[in-house]
């Protein structure tokens, strides 16, 4: 019997063995965090040549990689190679949004009112809409549940000196207008959905006739606004995925810097998060919930929350100039592209463990969704960095 046994346990470990030789590209950065030890640091693999400088990226479900060039067009990246390009035409560079609902990847130009669609895979026009004639594209949005578009415009000086109102323009799934929102004498910024309660929180600046600026954070359910909150030198807007709570940075002196919202209501607020204003950008970690937040001078706050209150965990130096920042939704890393000084920064935790060097000018930076591999776009360099596991 206890033979019999022996021999079970050394057939099932042999083939857990031979299952984890031959699929460790995949497996690999994870197993770590299953043993709770600390996720292997990734190391540049390969360097793939694009025929522009790339500052944006997005992954699609199926592990397809869209960059934005930083002048005109988008490239498509399958693995390790480069497939093709095709010119958007775009002089202000892209804003890219895809939906998984229709498989079609939706290229936004800067500073124009044209909106590219494209296929998944394939990268061919298939369509282009434009959602005003009055106005120029600031951002876009896709809510995953619905496939529904919303677009945010603001509006172009009029012949008579006066400017046109600002827009949410909002699309179905099959690209047929529902309906649209304007208000006058305002700008709109950015927008981020809420799918779970299906919430759309917009950046808005509204402009007095005394010309004062006021901001506030424009809130929709559908197509209905349903609130609208004040809030002094707003800056970034970040969704948790998880539970749809809303963060909302400020750099007002004088004001909450950080704002938590949840299901449309003003929750809590945090003041003096930082003595320097403009945070560059935010993410929310997918495995512990907290927020980190790049501001300039080479420095990362992480922000937890505790019974609705917020609370700095810790301040994380990086490298010079880190603008972007990409999170390893498996494992946990966190990868902060540095672009003055051509490194990444590794952060595991609260902790700065490594730097990686890269080419020059990293910007957009992003974690393939199944095998962890990280992508680093070299703006000067035109490439794109791999850091990967050599196993």
């Amino acid at each position: 019997m206890k033979r019999s046994l022996l021999l079970a346990g050394g057939t099932v470990l042999m083939v857990l063995m031979l299952v984890l030789t031959y699929t460790q590209p995949i497996f690999w950065p994870y197993i770590p965090s299953f043993f709770n030890r600390s996720p292997p640091i990734p190391e540049p693999i390969t360097v793939i040549p694009l025929p522009a400088g790339t500052h944006d990226m997005l992954f699609d479900s199926d592990g397809l990689l869209y960059a934005a060039h930083a002048s005109s067009g988008i490239t498509l990246i399958d693995g390790l190679k480069y497939q093709h390009s095709i010119d958007t035409q775009s002089f202000q560079g892209s804003i890219l949004a895809f939906s998984e609902k229709t498989k079609q990847l939706f290229v936004a130009e800067k500073a124009s009112n044209e909106i590219s669609i494209i296929s998944a895979g394939q990268l061919q026009q298939t369509l282009m809409i434009s959602p005003t004639e009055t106005g120029f594209i600031l951002d876009i949005a896709i809510n995953p549940t619905n496939g529904w578009l919303y677009v945010i415009t603001n509006g172009r000086r009029a012949e008579d000196g006066s400017n046109y109102p600002s827009r949410i323009t909002i699309f179905d799934a099959e690209l047929n207008l529902l309906d649209y929102i304007e208000e006058e004498h305002t700008g709109f910024t950015d927008i981020v959905i809420d799918p779970i309660n299906n919430y759309i929180y917009i950046s808005k600046i509204y402009i007095t006739p005394e010309s004062n600026v006021l901001e506030s954070v424009y809130i929709l359910q559908g197509l209905q606004k349903t609130n609208e909150f004040p809030l002094e030198g707003l800056d970034l807007l970040v969704l948790n995925p998880q539970n749809g709570d809303l963060f909302a940075l400020g750099c007002d002196i004088e004001e909450y810097d950080l704002t938590l919202f949840r299901q449309g209501e003003l929750i809590t607020q945090l003041d003096n998060i930082s003595e320097i204003c403009n945070g560059l950008t935010m993410q929310i970690h997918p495995i512990s919930g907290d927020l980190y937040i790049i501001y300039p001078f080479s420095h990362l706050i992480v922000v937890g929350t505790n019974n609705d209150n917020l609370i700095i965990k810790e301040t994380i130096f990086v490298g010079d100039g880190g603008a972007k920042m990409a999170i390893d939704p498996q494992n946990g890393n966190v990868y902060v592209a540095n672009f003055a000084d051509n490194t990444v920064s590794v952060i595991q935790g609260l902790q700065n463990v490594a730097t990686i060097d890269v080419g020059w000018y990293p910007y957009g930076i992003n974690v393939h969704p199944t095998n962890g591999y990280v992508y680093v776009s070299n703006t000067n360099d035109k490439t794109i960095t791999v850091l990967g596991y050599q196993h």
